[in-house]
């Protein structure tokens, strides 16, 4: 009984493919995954500014809480 190999020139290729496409998921996952990231910390910063009527709301009730200080009028 002769015993057949199951490694050959036929199976190589496919499993190199097979390889390659598994590194390649996983390498494309990490990528995503480090653009996905960057993307909420510039959508966290945009939703952190404040609108000029939120400023000058800001503005008047610190005026108003503090009667005493100086504050600048808000353009």
């Amino acid at each position: 009984m002769e015993k057949k190999s199951i490694l050959s020139n036929e199976t190589l290729m496919p499993m190199s493919f097979a390889i390659s496409l598994v590194i390649g998921t996983f390498w494309l996952s990490s990528k995503l995954t480090d653009i996905e990231v960057k993307v909420d910390k510039v959508e966290s910063k945009l939703q952190d500014q404040w609108s000029s009527t939120e400023m000058e709301n800001w503005s008047l009730k610190l005026k108003m809480a503090n009667p005493e200080i100086d504050i600048p009028e808000v353009r």
